[in-house]
């Protein structure tokens, strides 16, 4: 585990999420990788995960911050 570990714990606690991800973005390759994750499921992908596409894409492409609760 990295030493952010015990950090994404607390915040995912604080706010009472079921998972709290920080993800790496390589340019180059236009992918993310999880770097460290704190979640209430063992069965995450850790990537690589196409920066295009997804949830994750929207994100990216929005350069926002935005609240993806009750997501199924």
């Amino acid at each position: 585990r990295h030493a952010l570990y015990p950090l994404l714990r607390l915040i995912k606690a604080s706010l009472d999420l079921h998972t709290l991800a920080l993800l790496r973005y390589n340019e180059e390759r236009h992918e993310l990788r999880v770097r460290e994750a704190a979640s209430d499921s063992d069965d995450l992908a850790e990537g690589p995960l196409q920066a295009g596409s997804g949830v994750v894409g929207a994100v990216l492409k929005r350069s926002e911050k935005m609240s993806l609760a009750n997501l199924k």
